[in-house]
């Protein structure tokens, strides 16, 4: 274990030792050549403008958030790979298809226009919060538990694989639609507010459901009616649900009857 971090160090070889963990987050380097036994590397905020990982295969974390990065290469042969911090950087593409053990994946506050997890099968937490995504496929993320893909510029995201996803956080993108909802059965937070053209929503089988944050959107009263009709169904207590009626108008009578059943059930009700 080599622990230097909080210090001045500006350049950092290691290709010759035999170290198993790197704690060296809060220094000034730029440059960094890493050895061949290393299983777990923190390089946060430093001056990385790029890093090889070449000579790393066997790295299970890599936590190199909070630099410059613009550049990662051979992350592929980081094939043991379980949990990467790679946020706050300057990253504009990545493909994780072969690090298929990978578990976590944080990519926030970067540049980026596409992403490549499918079929992670082990990926139970992805983050791609302020990114400039305009497409982002989820194809057999099986395991997928947290999805945190706000302020982007997504129109569509299809869930037909997430089936155990629980939390969905996909607010301040520009969604009219999301697509095979209903696969996500296991979904019980979904944050889908300021998504101005958004005008189809369906709960029927997401019985789970018990935080909704849908305002801003373009969802009617009728549809917003349907959606508490739905939500009541499920018989849930104590949940909260966020909204608005888009063009105007009041809920229908069956919606405000499935309102004042769940405001009898503990739930909080907002802007309908």
């Amino acid at each position: 274990v080599l622990k230097i971090k909080d210090n001045s160090v500006t350049l950092l070889d290691l290709s010759l030792s035999k170290i198993v963990t790197l704690g060296a987050s809060n220094n000034n380097l730029s440059s960094v050549t890493l050895c061949n036994t290393i299983e777990g590397v923190g390089l946060s905020f430093n001056n990385l403008t790029s890093i090889d990982l070449l000579q790393i295969n066997d790295v299970l974390v890599l936590n190199i958030d909070n630099n410059s990065i613009a550049t990662i290469t051979n992350l592929s042969e980081c094939v043991k790979l379980t949990s990467a911090d790679l946020s706050f950087n300057q990253l504009v593409s990545l493909d994780f298809t072969l690090n298929v053990l990978t578990e976590t994946i944080n990519l926030n506050d970067n540049l980026l226009t596409s992403c490549n997890v499918n079929n992670l099968s082990n990926l139970t937490s992805l983050s791609l919060i302020r990114n400039s995504i305009s497409v982002q496929s989820l194809t057999g993320l099986s395991a997928l538990l947290t999805l945190s893909i706000a302020f982007n510029s997504l129109t569509d995201l299809n869930f037909n694989d997430c089936s155990s996803l629980q939390v969905a956080n996909v607010q301040n993108n520009n969604l009219t639609s999301i697509s095979n909802i209903q696969n996500a059965v296991n979904l019980t937070v979904l944050n889908a507010h300021n998504n101005t053209n958004l005008a189809t929503l369906d709960f029927a089988s997401n019985t789970l459901l018990t935080t909704v944050r849908t305002y801003n959107c373009a969802l009617s009263a009728a549809t917003n009616s349907a959606l508490l009709v739905q939500l009541d169904a499920h018989g849930l207590s104590n949940g909260y649900f966020q909204s608005s009626i888009f063009g105007g108008g009041s809920l229908t009578t069956a919606g405000a009857t499935a309102k004042a059943n769940l405001q009898a059930k503990g739930w909080t009700i907002v802007g309908i």
